[in-house]
Parts: structure tokens; C-alpha cells; sequence
């Protein structure tokens, strides 16, 4: 009588701890030793443990060692508790069932399924196969379950995430809730105020570098995280341009708890998608904010310029990102003259030779034109807040808002109108195929500009504070120097 080596497989997922003895590692070891006990044909020559992973998925290090053994010659006979142990994708449990274990001379048996490969007969080949349709359909449902769970939990504000993001920490009282870290959020908030000081993520590094403050991963070692990125520490960790622009992007400092980002395809798929910024799990007020929302989304348009930071200075230049050319729309670049001391604004398809007719532009005139328009700007807000108010102007504002948004909104449906009768034009004949697809484009172009516009003027809102903000901002700048 042949003696098999086996190989006793054992396997438990997170889902299903501590919901039976008999389906723990230990009551399935024993089950299958007491079965090798009972069997003189087999004996058991290695055990191999998956604890903690799902069924659904292969991919389990403790399985790929026993399939490489396998290979080896080590074993040839696989021993599992039921055919759910071995996994709950029907897809990959009966390849391996019916062709692979086969193909490498391999004896399966699942004990409380009463199934052994060696004495199978045609019952088995119908009933195997639908006992693993029904462990799929349980994985999936366990699945579902798990997620719109989850989901519940991030609409009610509860951080599901194991660490706190630089700048909190997690509440002793409740591990689903953020509380600020004293030290870091003092970290994050010079963070932003030397970015809207002007100065690049890569000056801010090293900024950072040159106070001693630590970067985040080494920060939070030193104090008893167990967080791991992956990352090797290094022996002289310093501040990346990497991490600067992550804190600054970061919603979580607003208050603003922002879950849900990445989602699994499928149960049966181990990676994750990330989905659409609209399809988030945003929950406003979820914990004390470090970054006022104004702060924040100052420096997300300052993050949108194309902005360079002169060489040997801190910050940017002020105007650096916003000049653009009056001819041709391209980026302007400030460009220091050695030779004659002066400073001026060049076209940026100019100077790549695509032939743009203007002339450089002199930095004193920009700002001489600067000043004076603003100059112009606040004298007419004098005039109209001396006449109807600060809470006049800003209601008159909201008007022309509003009175644009319905001229945004006319315009919108005239092209989509449009748009839907080159459908028409096409199938009579009117436009060719290629003019069809050349058209539509056009206005599918001019449907989004107008969109975006809508946007921007809807998101404008009424908010006389913000007003009266700008407004003394303006006449601030106007009567100081801070543009020479």
C-alpha cells in the first residue's frame, strides 16, 4: 500500500474568527490529524497555516509555499478540513481540484466534504462543483456585507484608517476619532504659511531640514507608532517635496474627515481602484480643523500656478503664474538682465521660437500698470461702498452672479442643442462623417469652457464677510509698498 506524504492545509479568514472552535487553525489541525490517525496510507509530512486570509483570493503565502513543495516532490497528497478551506473563488478552486492537483500527481481530500480525489466518483464530479459555487456565493455575500458595513461607518464621520495622518492623533477614548497633535499641527500650520509666503515645497523641505523638525515617518517612530510605509528609514531622514505637497493637499486638515478613495473591483480581485474625487466619503466637522478652509483653499490655487523660485531667494516671485501673454494666452517667464541690471517678462512661445510678435516686457511697467490699476480698483470700491455699503456692493455682486449663472445656463443648453442636432444633420446626410466628429468635438469643447464658468460662479456664493475681507485687503495693498 502506497504512503502519501501530506500536507495538512489549514486556512481561516478575519470574517471568520472566533465564530466556531472546530473552524479555528487549531480545530482543524486536529481534525486532520485525527484523520491521518485513522488512514495508514497517510501521514502527514508538513503543515501549512493561512490565518487571516480570505478564501477569495489564492494569492496566500502559505499555499504558494505548499504548491512550490508540491512541485518539489515533497508531498503528494493535500489534506483540508472542506473544499471551503481550500478557497471560495469556484473559478480557481475547481482548476486546482480538476486539473492542476491532477496534473501533478497530487491526492485531494476535504474531510467533512467526504471527498478524496483518489476514490471519486460521479456524484462527486457534480457535487464538488456546486459546493464551491456555494462557498463563492458566501464570500460574496460576506463581502457586501463588510463594505456597505464600512460604508455606514465612514458617512458617520468614524476614521476607519489605522493611523492618524501627520498632524492628529487617534483618540484614546475612541480610536475612531482624530484629535490634534500639539507639536505636528504647529508643523503643519508653518507648512502653510510659508507656502502662502510664496516660498516652493522643495524650500519649505528644506526650510524644515534646517529647524530639525522631523519628517513625518521618523516623527511618528519616535513617538511609539508602530506605523510602517514600507519605506527604509534612513539614518539622516530629512523633509521631501513629496511629503510638503501631500500635507498641503490634505483635506483631513480642514476638519474635513475624507474616506472611501480606493474601493476592491471585485471580492474575488486583491488590489483596489481609486475612484473619482465625486464618488469620496466626505464628512465636514468631523474633528477639530488645523487649516482654516479660506487658508486651505488659497493654497490649492497656489498650487495650480506654474510658479519658480528665483535662484539664491526663499520665495517666489509675486507675480510668478499669472502673467500671461496679451497676444497668444502663453505663460510669461520673469527673466533677470546681467548685463543692463533690469528685470523683464518674456513669451514663453516667443522664446521657444513659435513666433509671438510681442516684445519683452519691463518689470517697472508691469508694476507701474499694476499700481494704478489698483489704484483705479479701490477708488471705485470707495465710491460704491461710500454709496450703497458693504453689504450693498456684495449684494449687487451676488446679482450680476446670479444673472450670469442663468446667461451660463441659456448658453449650455443652446449648444447642447446644438450638439444633438448634428445627430440629425448626419444621419441626413447633411455633414460627413469626419465633419460630424470635427464639429462635435468644437462644442463639446465650448459645452465644458461654460460648465467650468458655471462652476466657478456657483461656488462664488454671496459672503459679504469674504467681501469685506478682499475689500480691506485691496486698500491695504494700495497704500502700502508691499508690490515694490
Amino acid at each position: 500500500m502506497k504512503a502519501y506524504r501530506a500536507a495538512a492545509y489549514l486556512r481561516l479568514s478575519r470574517e471568520e474568527e472566533g465564530k466556531s472552535e472546530s473552524s479555528s487553525i487549531a480545530g482543524q489541525r486536529e481534525l486532520l490529524r485525527s484523520f491521518a490517525a485513522e488512514h495508514p496510507d497517510i501521514v502527514i509530512a508538513k503543515e501549512y497555516s493561512d490565518d487571516g486570509y480570505s478564501g477569495a483570493s489564492f494569492d496566500r503565502p502559505a499555499f504558494r509555499q505548499m504548491m512550490d513543495d508540491a512541485a518539489e516532490g515533497l508531498i503528494d497528497c493535500i489534506l483540508v478540513k472542506d473544499l471551503s478551506r481550500l478557497g471560495r473563488n469556484y473559478i480557481e478552486a475547481g482548476r486546482y481540484i480538476e486539473r492542476v492537483f491532477p496534473l501533478m500527481g497530487i491526492r485531494f481530500i476535504a474531510v467533512n466534504d467526504s471527498y478524496d480525489s483518489l476514490t471519486e466518483g460521479e456524484a462527486d464530479q457534480l457535487l464538488v462543483p456546486f459546493k464551491n459555487l456555494i462557498n463563492d456565493a458566501y464570500s460574496r455575500d460576506i463581502s457586501l456585507k463588510i463594505r456597505s458595513h464600512l460604508q455606514v461607518k465612514r458617512r458617520k464621520g468614524e476614521c476607519l484608517s489605522p493611523y492618524a495622518v501627520y498632524g492628529y492623533l487617534k483618540d484614546p477614548q475612541d480610536r475612531h476619532k482624530l484629535v490634534v497633535d500639539s507639536y505636528a499641527a504647529e508643523v503643519v500650520r508653518l507648512i502653510y504659511r510659508l507656502r502662502i509666503s510664496g516660498m516652493s515645497c522643495n524650500g519649505i523641505a528644506r526650510k524644515l531640514d534646517s529647524l530639525g523638525i522631523l519628517p513625518p515617518l521618523s516623527y511618528k517612530k519616535q513617538s511609539g507608532s508602530s506605523y510602517n510605509s514600507g519605506f527604509r528609514p534612513s539614518a539622516n531622514p530629512l523633509w521631501s517635496k513629496v511629503a510638503v505637497e501631500r500635507i498641503l493637499k490634505d483635506e483631513t486638515y480642514t476638519g474635513t474627515l475624507v474616506q472611501g478613495k480606493f474601493r476592491k473591483p471585485s471580492h474575488r480581485i486583491a488590489g483596489c481602484v481609486m475612484l473619482d474625487k465625486k464618488d469620496w466619503i466626505r464628512v465636514p466637522g468631523a474633528h477639530e480643523a488645523i487649516i482654516s478652509q479660506d487658508e486651505f483653499d488659497l493654497v490649492q490655487s497656489l498650487m495650480e500656478r506654474a510658479t519658480l523660485t528665483p535662484r539664491g531667494k526663499e520665495t517666489a516671485d509675486p507675480f510668478s503664474g499669472f502673467i500671461r501673454c496679451g497676444r497668444c494666452g502663453s505663460s510669461m517667464t520673469r527673466i533677470n538682465s546681467g548685463t543692463e541690471k533690469y528685470t523683464y517678462y518674456r513669451c514663453q512661445s516667443r522664446r521657444s521660437g513659435k513666433g509671438c510678435g510681442l516684445r519683452n516686457l519691463r518689470e517697472e511697467v508691469l508694476l507701474s500698470s499694476f499700481r494704478s490699476s489698483l489704484g483705479e480698483l479701490s477708488s471705485l470700491l470707495r465710491e460704491a461702498q461710500e454709496t450703497l455699503g458693504s453689504e450693498g456692493i456684495a449684494s449687487s455682486c451676488d446679482e450680476v452672479r446670479k444673472s450670469s449663472l442663468r446667461s451660463l445656463d441659456k448658453e449650455i443648453e443652446r449648444l447642447k442643442d446644438i450638439k444633438a442636432g448634428l445627430i440629425q444633420d448626419l444621419k441626413d446626410g447633411v455633414v460627413t462623417r469626419e465633419e460630424f466628429m470635427e464639429l462635435s468635438g468644437r462644442f463639446s469643447g465650448r459645452i465644458s469652457d461654460a460648465q467650468r464658468k458655471r462652476d466657478t460662479f456657483e461656488a462664488a456664493g454671496s459672503n459679504t464677510g469674504a467681501f469685506s475681507a478682499w475689500l480691506g485687503e485691496v486698500r491695504r495693498l494700495n497704500g502700502s509698498e508691499a508690490i515694490d
